[in-house]
């Protein structure tokens, strides 16, 4: 069965108008071999069958047609502690300043969002951290959210198979998974303080509420937008983030929004941060912890610390 050009478009602006991912008419191919197999499940006879399910369904349903079909295109592929340097960064450098002015407010409670958690290895990546590091009286809540309702599923439930163990460290590893019959299955402790939800960050009514968190994680997923999309996003997430807060993003996000920012690099992590009132931010000193690192079998201490420069230059972004 063959799509026409202007079928396939019609598709992809469908997929547009309800996630505001971008399909590039390159991808087309692959996106029409997406829709052959959805076609095959509902029983569509025909491309124009199936583009007319597509307009009739309810788009705010994440059973809907159209969101099976956007979920099925996207690429779930991630794993634990990817982006290694911004965990790094986040206990060695996010934390401590946190922990600094909540002290002095007598605050206790740190949020963090991962904004795009897919089938829920960075959430808990993060999770692993939190837990390690954090010791009463501080908490922590972290909000893992996607558009996908079977990889929020997914996550849920924490089951993994044995390859994971190549990328925890076995002390993490033995702590925070429970060994099973061909994988591993995530602990009670680790999942306690993590909510799972489903969340379009580009619905307004639902990015608009979440609220005043410390460090939001925005990976592997502003490639999918254009530009003017982009940054739409990356100022809703700077509205979501407390002054002072931190963002991070991996690949080449665009930061151009109208939300002051600041850049710092850690590796090969990129740490943005709200200002606090005029964006002359005074950093405060780092308190380094290398062996951190010995835990993981990907890096050593002297490749971060070399690769690292602790004066780097602030950029504001405005």
């Amino acid at each position: 069965m063959k799509f026409t050009q202007d079928q396939l478009k019609e598709i992809s602006l469908l997929i547009k108008r309800i996630s505001g991912f971008v399909i590039e008419e390159k991808k087309y191919h692959q996106m029409g071999l997406k829709v052959l197999k959805r076609m095959k499940i509902v029983n569509a006879k025909t491309p124009v069958d199936y583009i007319h399910l597509l307009k009739l369904v309810n788009h705010s349903d994440e059973d809907s047609e159209i969101s099976l079909l956007t979920a099925s295109i996207l690429n779930h592929h991630t794993s634990f502690f990817r982006d290694l340097d911004q965990f790094i960064c986040m206990e060695h450098y996010c934390l401590p300043e946190i922990k600094m002015h909540y002290s002095i407010l007598d605050y206790t409670n740190i949020r963090i969002w991962s904004a795009a958690c897919s089938t829920g290895e960075e959430p808990y990546s993060i999770s692993v951290i939190l837990n390690s590091s954090l010791k009463p009286p501080w908490t922590f809540h972290l909000k893992a959210s996607d558009i996908d309702q079977p990889s929020l599923n997914f996550a849920k439930k924490g089951l993994y198979d044995a390859r994971i163990a190549k990328s925890i460290p076995a002390k993490y590893l033995n702590e925070y998974f429970e060994k099973i019959h061909g994988g591993y299955k995530v602990k009670p402790a680790l999942k306690k303080n993590i909510s799972f939800d489903i969340l379009n960050l580009v619905e307004n009514n639902s990015i608009e509420q979440m609220k005043h968190f410390d460090i939001i994680f925005c990976n592997n997923v502003l490639f999918y937008f254009d530009e003017l999309t982009q940054n739409e996003i990356i100022i809703k997430l700077c509205s979501a983030l407390r002054p002072g807060g931190f963002i991070f993003f991996n690949g080449q996000a665009s930061i151009a929004s109208k939300s002051k920012l600041c850049m710092q690099k850690f590796g090969s992590a990129l740490v943005y941060q709200k200002d606090y009132s005029s964006c002359s931010i005074k950093f405060p000193p780092v308190q380094w912890d290398p062996s951190f690192l010995n835990d993981f079998p990907q890096k050593t201490s002297s490749d971060f610390i070399n690769k690292t420069d602790r004066s780097i230059s602030v950029y504001i972004f405005s």
